[in-house]
Formats: C-alpha cells, structure tokens, sequence
C-alpha cells in the first residue's frame, strides 16, 4: 500500500529547504493537509524537485486527494526518471483509479508511457555515444581489413556482426533520443478532481461530451480564461476547467 511509503529527502536541496522541512515535520507529525499546503507554497514559490512532489503526493494521498497524489508523482518523474519512490507510488495507486476510458491507446502514448517517460534524455544521448564510439570503432576496422584485402587479393575479412548489432543499437537509440525530445515538448496534466466534464468548448454553457476520471493524464493543447483545450491519451479532446488538472510536466507553469 501507498500508506506504507516513507517520505523523502532531497540530497541537494533539503538542507537549504526550510519550508520543505517544515513540511516533512508536518507529515511526520501526521498533519497531512498542513503538510501539503506547506509544500504547494514551496511550489508556488518557485522550488521544484522531486523529493518535494513526492511528499506533496504522499500527503495528498492520505487526504484522499488520489488525483492530485498522482499527478505529483508523475511531476517527481517528469524532474528525475530515476526517482523510484516516486515510481513505485505511481505503480501501487495505479492498481486503485479507473482505467483510461478505452484501452485503446495511441501508437505515440504507448510508445511514451512505456519507453520515454521511463529514461531522461541524458541517458538515451549517452548511450547513442557509446554505441557510436564501439559501433564506429569495429564498423572502421572491418573496412581498413577489407580494403587490404582487395589491395592484397586476400580472403575477405567476415563481417562484424558484433559492430552490425551495435550501428543497430546506435539508430534504435537515436530514434529514442529524438522521440523523447519531441516528448518534452508536450504539456501533460493529471485530473485531480473525481470527475472533470470534457466540453466542446471552454465555458460552462458549451455542451458536455463526458466525464474524465482522477488521474486521467491528458495533453494540453492550449490555456485560454481558465480552460484548457486537452487531448486524451485515446485521442478523443475536448475543454477542461484548468482547476480539474494539475500540470505535470513542462518547465513553465501554464496556470
């Protein structure tokens, strides 16, 4: 259960975090709706780690606030890939929200949720090098093999099924790097609410397609007067008022 995690520090910035200590003292002390309101001004105020997301949503959960608990988590993510509490939080509150409303998913969510969202760009790029240097390597000594193999009218040298396996590697990993720079590009938010009605246009008195459930993660489209133009992970879009969603990736706050 999420109720068994523990909180966390942050090894950079909790020494310097007073509010952000204050907030952990608060949870500690089990006054969770203090506790996150301690660590939303951190927010507000411009801190943005992991370590405090992740707190944020374990105190958020224990408030009930399962919507909002998961979009932190998923922000925690969205900072630091490797941040394994936050992942293993996401993985056991999973098992407690609905399901997204069709199981059929894009192509590109798959491919995102599954692959992208779980590596930082760093660690694609660094592997592109690494594959390039001993592809390039091997791929560089067959062919000053076989060129003086003609020149000598030798056997040719076998090719380099090991420097073939890592060039593969090394396109497969370009193509990952590319496809998670695109990625950061896209604004995602979580629902928060229990239920978020999908308009057909951004005002109460436009009609309502259907409801989207907490932890709904949808991509925004644009902001315009409190109303976000989303789409579903499914492809279906609509408008959402911005006080259902909680903005989980992207540097820049749109609301």
């Amino acid at each position: 259960m999420v109720e068994s995690f523990t909180f966390a520090g942050d090894p950079v910035s909790a020494s310097g975090e007073d509010g952000f200590q204050s907030g952990i003292k608060l949870y500690q002390e089990q006054k969770y709706d203090e506790a996150g309101q301690k660590f939303k001004k951190e927010f507000l105020d411009g801190k943005d780690f992991a370590a405090l997301h992740y707190n944020w949503g374990l105190a958020s959960y224990k408030l009930k606030k399962r919507g909002l608990a998961v979009g932190l988590w998923r922000r925690a993510l969205f900072i630091d890939p490797d941040f394994r509490p936050a992942a293993q939080a996401l993985e056991f509150s999973s098992q407690e929200l609905p399901r997204d409303m069709t199981d059929s998913l894009s192509t590109w969510s798959l491919f995102r949720s599954r692959i992208l969202d779980r590596a930082s760009l760093n660690k694609f790029l660094v592997l592109s090098w690494i594959f390039l240097a001993l592809g390039g390597f091997l791929t560089i000594r067959y062919l000053a093999a076989r060129r003086v193999s003609l020149r000598q009218e030798l056997p040719m040298p076998r090719a380099p099924t090991v420097g073939i396996a890592l060039i593969t590697g090394l396109f497969i990993f370009v193509a990952l790097s590319a496809g998670k720079f695109i990625s950061l590009f896209e604004i995602h938010a979580t629902v928060i609410d229990a239920t978020a009605s999908l308009r057909t246009g951004p005002s109460l008195e436009d009609n309502a397609i259907f409801d989207i459930l907490e932890g709904f993660d949808v991509i925004i489209e644009t902001v315009h007067s409190g109303w976000a133009q989303v789409t579903l992970t499914s492809g279906q879009s609509g408008w959402v008022k911005t006080d259902a969603l909680f903005q989980h990736t992207g540097k820049l706050r749109l609301w």
